[in-house]
C-alpha cells in the first residue's frame, strides 16, 4: 500500500508506521507537500519490497528531478534559507 500525500501525515501516523516493523514493511508513505511549495524534495519512508514503488521513486527522480528523503532526515537547509537567530538578551546588571 502506498500513502502518496500533498500534505505532510501527522508526525503521530507516520511515528507508527516508521517504528512498527509490520506496517513499514508494508505501506510506503510519500510526503510530496515540499513539491506543492515548489521544492523538489519529496520525503519518503518505504522499506517495501514493491517494484512498482521503486519505479515510481525512480519516476520522480528522472521525470521530475525531484529528490527523495527519509521522512525524519530532512537535508539541512541552505544558508540564503536558515532563519537569523535570535539575540539573547542581556540583563545588563
Amino acid at each position: 500500500m502506498a500513502w502518496v500525500l500533498p500534505e505532510a501525515p501527522s508526525e503521530s501516523i507516520t511515528r507508527i508506521v516508521v517504528k512498527s516493523p509490520q506496517l513499514s514493511r508494508r505501506i510506503a508513505i510519500y510526503d510530496l507537500s515540499e513539491v506543492y511549495a515548489g521544492k523538489p524534495i519529496c520525503l519518503r519512508q518505504n522499506e517495501t519490497k514493491s517494484v512498482v514503488f521503486h519505479e515510481f521513486e525512480k519516476f520522480l527522480a528522472i521525470e521530475y528531478d525531484i529528490k527523495l528523503w527519509p521522512i525524519y532526515k530532512l537535508p539541512p537547509l541552505p544558508p540564503e534559507f536558515v532563519p537569523p537567530q535570535p539575540e539573547k538578551l542581556g540583563l545588563g546588571i
